[in-house]
């Protein structure tokens, strides 16, 4: 199975650190095919922040994560398998 980790990159994400999630995702994703990861604007849970959302390939959300730090998305990618 693939994934589509999407990580909001709004204001309140951004000032909540999603730009150095996004960069750590990016990097925890090399060399595994079946994630995909991708910065979106803003997601509309802005009290959350940062915030992500896990969807197969098609788009479908699979789990939404509020509040996720790094070390948060270590446990959340490890947990992705193809």
């Amino acid at each position: 199975m693939k994934y589509r980790i999407r990580i909001c990159t709004g204001v309140a994400c951004k000032n909540c650190g999603s730009d150095d999630l996004l960069k750590e995702a990016q990097r925890l994703a090399i060399g595994k095919q079946h994630l995909n990861i991708e910065g979106r604007n803003c997601m509309g849970c802005c009290d959350d922040a940062p915030n992500m959302i896990v969807m197969d390939e098609e788009g479908m959300p699979l789990s939404r994560h509020t509040m996720v730090l790094p070390k948060d998305l270590q446990k959340i990618m490890e947990n992705l398998q193809p």
